[in-house]
């Protein structure tokens, strides 16, 4: 039996592929900051889990991998995705939006 993710997978560790990973997951209603653990975010209403154990470590690994490969600069990556999601959109001149085959549109940022 095949379990299916709902974690999203980076196409590699670029600084874009960060990117695209932190749109896919806010895409996907996942989105956290990455020096929270995942296994401490909650729903606010329920206070349930938003991760299962499994996708914790699965996270956990995905966020070892950028750091290993990026380091600081993930954060980097991420920052004008969450300030979108917040509804400060600081980078207007960003495109934080995926096209269907998932590749990244817009400006590279460097």
């Amino acid at each position: 039996m095949q379990i299916i993710s709902r974690i999203p997978q980076p196409f590699g560790t670029t600084f874009g592929d960060a990117r695209d990973w932190f749109i896919a997951m806010r895409d996907a209603n996942l989105l956290f900051h990455l020096e929270d653990d995942p296994a401490d975010i909650v729903h606010i209403g329920s206070g349930e889990r938003l991760f299962t154990d499994a996708e914790v470590v699965e996270l956990r690994a995905i966020l070892d991998r950028f750091l290993a490969a990026r380091g600081e600069r993930v954060c980097e990556a991420g920052y004008p995705v969450f300030m979108e999601a917040l509804g400060l959109n600081l980078f207007a001149g960003v495109d934080t939006a995926m096209s269907s085959s998932g590749a990244r549109l817009g400006v590279e940022l460097q």
